[in-house]
């Protein structure tokens, strides 16, 4: 009988596993949105559009309040990073490096 009840409720486990994945997915989604942003204001990169299109989505999933706090934090990341690595060009380098498929563009 356990048995049957575990297999009866596998697809509510597999969908609330599903759910927490997708939100783990776009909390990394937007807090790399917020990172790439500073790439394409310091750096002078163009953000691949799928990243922006995904990132629009999470937006509209996770609330603009909740969206703006999870890219603020990538923005706050990016810039950290920025003066760990040794100013903007050093680290402007190193994003082409790390993400060449989401940045297009010569570093300024």
């Amino acid at each position: 009988m356990r048995l049957a009840v575990l297999v009866a409720l596998m697809p509510a486990f597999v969908s609330a596993e599903t759910h927490a994945a997708r939100a783990a997915d776009c909390d990394t989604l937007l807090h790399l949105h917020g990172y790439l942003t500073v790439a394409t204001v310091k750096c002078g990169f163009t953000e691949a559009s799928n990243v922006i299109d995904q990132a629009s989505a999470c937006r509209s999933k996770a609330g603009k309040a909740e969206a703006t706090r999870i890219a603020t934090d990538g923005i706050r990341f990016a810039q950290g990073e920025m003066v760990a690595k040794g100013g903007t060009a050093t680290w402007c380098g190193f994003v082409k490096s790390q993400y060449p498929s989401l940045v297009a563009g010569k570093a300024k």
